[in-house]
């Protein structure tokens, strides 16, 4: 109904294509000159193009491992463009062609194999640009001195990226622009750190601390000349590179309401393969993240359980995947030591999906009788040491509407109580569903 509507009620078929990822009996994809918007998210299907270079205002290519050559020679002309998504693909470094497409207001180059790499002089050329991704990926990257300051209609940034040199001058060229609401970086080292803690002005969201020594001044709250409730942080990214069995979370001042974690929505822990144990020392995880709402743990193999976060006000997504050490997810007797005068019957208010995946020791999630009055969808996947739920027929959650697993066998060895089982079972549903 949506396409029908954007193609004038259907009297303009071609005017917007969209290829859904579930496309596979797709041989090709043929592309019409008429097409004004074109999204083909990870298909990886042959394309067969047919633009019209002056018509086509948004192109979505994302995770379709594309290669550089084909993407180039078909867009290099297309002078209309204000959308381009090209995250996920073959890029091995950033086209000059993509230089001349001035009408850019959007452009994600996240998630490439851009290897070693510079950014085109000619960058500054996109003075449209409002919204730029260079996330993640693989190489490094470097930014000659004078193309960020070239960007004045910039609005948000994400340089989570290795960046060779992400120098103070990139900093002071970043300050000068007075449109910039969201900046997102990858700190390598604790100088550049420290070179971040000075550049006043910018306002850092999406922070991704790669040096255990920058990592231990953030936990500890001390961000140079800047304190972190002075930044408003949206995203914090802890990676692989640190090779360290636990992290220990700092709050030296228990009373001040504009915690340093204050604006913190999204907490990612990935690749920690030696993380133990986090400790806190000071207030509680629910005074420190009193905004978090989404939880993800992704490869920390050694790490024991989770128990901090029952009591957090506003988590509502919680990933845990392929964390191997946790035998129970959730212990009441970790968790409300951190309580601090809570109460303790109210575990996870706002909790709404829970997913457990490829936690292969993992025997049960927590105690029985823990609550859950916000959960909508709990996913278990690979988890095939599973034998109990933290659920009683009296205290099942009150507006579940899925439980899924990958095999209806680990549904069957389930020890719970029958008419649990019963309860559930309106709810179920089998077949695997992440595809990270």
């Amino acid at each position: 109904m949506a396409l029908w509507i954007s193609c004038d009620c259907g009297e303009n078929n071609d005017k917007w294509i969209v290829a859904a990822p579930g496309d596979r009996d797709k041989k090709v994809i043929i592309l019409s000159s008429k097409a004004e918007c074109i999204s083909l998210m990870f298909n990886r299907i042959p394309i067969r193009f047919n633009l019209d270079p002056l018509k086509l205002r948004i192109l979505c290519l994302r995770n379709n491992e594309f290669d550089e050559s084909l993407i180039v020679e078909e867009i290099k002309n297309s002078s209309s463009l204000t959308y381009l998504d090209l995250s996920g693909n073959n890029l091995k470094g950033i086209p000059e062609e993509l230089c001349s497409l001035v009408k850019l207001e959007y452009l994600d180059l996240s998630e490439n194999q851009f290897g070693e790499t510079e950014v085109p002089p000619s960058f500054g050329n996109l003075i449209n640009l409002k919204f730029l991704y260079l996330k993640s990926g693989i190489g490094s990257v470097r930014i000659p001195a004078g193309v960020m300051s070239s960007l004045k209609a910039l609005q948000v940034i994400d340089l989570r990226s290795f960046l060779r040199k992400c120098t103070q001058f990139l900093y002071r060229e970043l300050g000068t622009l007075s449109q910039l609401k969201a900046l997102g970086i990858l700190v390598r080292d604790l100088a550049q750190f420290e070179s971040l803690g000075e550049a006043d002005s910018l306002p850092v969201r999406y922070l991704a601390p790669n040096d255990v020594c920058a990592l231990t001044r953030i936990l500890s709250m001390d961000f140079a000349r800047r304190t972190l409730y002075e930044v408003d942080i949206n995203e914090l990214d802890i990676n692989e590179e640190f090779d360290t069995r636990e992290i220990t979370v700092v709050q030296h001042d228990t009373e001040q309401p504009n915690n340093h974690f204050g604006a913190l929505n999204k907490l990612s822990l990935t690749f920690m393969r030696s993380l133990r144990e986090i400790k806190w020392m000071g207030a509680t995880p629910a005074f420190i993240f009193q905004r978090l709402t989404y939880l993800e743990l992704f490869l920390c193999q050694q790490l024991l359980h989770l128990s901090w976060v029952m009591y957090l006000p506003r988590l509502e997504l919680l990933h845990i995947i392929s964390c191997d050490g946790m035998v129970q997810a959730f212990m009441r007797c970790h968790g409300d030591k951190l309580c601090n005068g809570q109460d303790k019957t109210k575990t996870f208010p706002r909790l709404k999906l829970l997913v457990l995946i490829y936690t292969k020791s993992l025997e049960t999630i927590g105690d029985n009788g823990m609550k859950f009055p916000s959960l909508e969808r709990l996913e278990l996947e690979g988890s095939l040491a599973l034998k109990r739920l933290p659920f009683w027929s009296d205290s099942l959650p009150p507006k579940l509407k899925e439980v899924r697993f990958d095999d209806a066998r680990c549904w069957e060895r389930l020890e719970c109580e029958e008419s649990v089982k019963t309860i559930l079972q309106p709810y179920l549903n089998f077949g695997r569903r992440y595809q990270g």
